[in-house]
């Protein structure tokens, strides 16, 4: 998903990962920067992972005219049979 991701430290010395530009991916997802590397790609990985699943599974995901489409196609499917 982000290809070019990088680590970096704040003045703190808190880690947060970046897009490989100066964007934040962790302030995206409204995570806060932490205390080392591992937590800081540990939490990101598993928030995007859940985000993902979300968007996937999300019932107004399908607008009316792709459940249409596909109610007919189903539809036309068992009249054959």
């Amino acid at each position: 998903m982000y290809p070019k991701a990088a680590t970096q430290v704040t003045n703190d010395g808190m880690y947060y990962v970046s897009t490989g530009t100066d964007e934040c991916i962790m302030s995206e997802y409204m995570i806060p920067p932490q205390k080392d590397v591992y937590n800081a790609w540990s939490v990101l990985n598993d928030t995007i992972k859940i985000s993902q699943n979300i968007q996937r599974t999300h019932p107004n995901r399908l607008d009316s005219a792709s459940f249409e489409k596909r109610f007919h196609r189903i539809s036309r499917r068992n009249k054959r049979g």
